[in-house]
């Protein structure tokens, strides 16, 4: 039985499945994929609603997250104005989402955006009165901190022109790593106080985390669109981030960076070349999976942690540890390696087809 087969759960209220995030375990993929899922959902009466979702990102409701942040340095750095975020603006936010879902047939309502793993308790409890009137259960994939942070790091290079370094980034990043607490206070607001954890860390859910997310709501993989479960808005290699980092140092404008990042994406760069090079020394990524492996214990101890969990929380390192970037003329080196690996595995496979 799926989660939203079961309406007598719901008290005669609309079940709502809040996607949590956190950030860098499939969140996008997710978020398209109910997207282009939209129609197929409707059809089986869960709605994924267009309120809520900034015009840079149309597929994820971001605004309704950062609508109840009341700490503007954890809002982005790039401006979600068009709502404006005035008292009347939030009020008219949340109206026109409580329009949008009366407006249909739908007992369940999906909403998602990696931006809640930011809030604060007293703003997850405002999220939680703005949602007072559905069965809300929240939904959180949770990542081990090293990996987690990492990932995000690179991508805020990549995407967010980042320029600071990443010993300082770990120390003023936004996402919370209070896991348990984390869990705890979004039970708060959750109907009967469900939340439901997956462990991205676990190989079968991180390949599928898509195909984990609609199973949850009743759909199986063959069920999905074929694009939709693609897996998007991958890390770029941390050596490639380095040097986009001394681009803009050197005053590199950024179009210019955006374009070299561009053309480097068609090297098409294999696996080993985001796990075998990264930003974190050997005795940081310790440090990081020892607080992680701490969390964990206390997650396991509290008592519906059994009922919540999805995925195998255990996380064991393996292999050799990568080599660290930490200036670009390492980077360079690194760049050099894969891009001839990449060239190498290209020209084997043209091989493998050229005529007898």
């Amino acid at each position: 039985m799926s989660a939203i087969d079961n309406p007598a759960a719901w008290r005669g209220r609309k079940r709502l499945f809040l996607h949590v995030g956190t950030h860098k375990t499939g969140t996008t993929s997710i978020q398209v994929a109910l997207t282009r899922m939209r129609r197929k959902l409707a059809a089986r009466g869960v709605l994924y609603p267009e309120t809520g979702a900034p015009a840079a990102n149309p597929f994820a409701q971001h605004l309704l997250a950062w609508s109840v942040i009341r700490r503007p340095h954890y809002l982005p750095v790039f401006d979600p104005g068009e709502a404006g975020f005035g008292d009347e603006a939030r009020a008219k936010l949340w109206e026109d989402l409580r329009d949008e879902i009366d407006d249909t047939e739908a007992h369940t309502v999906i909403l998602s955006s990696e931006e809640f793993d930011v809030l604060a308790r007293d703003e997850v409890q405002a999220l939680g009165r703005e949602l007072a009137d559905y069965d809300v259960t929240p939904v959180i994939f949770l990542r081990n901190f090293a990996d987690l942070l990492e990932s995000s790091y690179r991508t805020s290079i990549a995407y967010g022109a980042l320029r600071r370094e990443f010993a300082d980034y770990i120390h003023n990043q936004r996402i919370r790593l209070d896991y348990a607490q984390f869990v705890r206070e979004w039970a708060e607001i959750a109907a009967h106080g469900q939340v439901i954890v997956f462990f991205y860390d676990d190989p079968s859910i991180r390949r599928g985390a898509v195909e984990s997310f609609f199973r949850l709501i009743g759909f199986e993989p063959h069920q999905l669109d074929g694009q939709a479960s693609m897996t998007l808005n991958e890390s770029v290699p941390a050596f490639v981030c380095e040097i986009m980092k001394f681009l803009r140092m050197k005053g590199c404008e950024e179009e210019q960076v955006a374009a070299w990042l561009n053309h480097v994406r068609t090297l098409r760069f294999g696996a080993r070349a985001n796990r075998d090079f990264s930003f974190l020394s050997p005795a940081v990524r310790a440090e990081l999976d020892e607080r992680y492996a701490q969390e964990l214990a206390v997650l396991r101890a509290i008592p519906a942690f059994a009922q919540m969990s999805r995925g195998d929380p255990g996380f064991v390192r393996e292999g050799e540890p990568p080599t660290t970037i930490s200036n670009v003329a390492i980077a360079l080196l690194a760049f050099a390696q894969a891009a001839a690996e990449s060239a190498a595995v290209v020209n084997e496979g043209e091989a493998d087809h050229a005529p007898a």
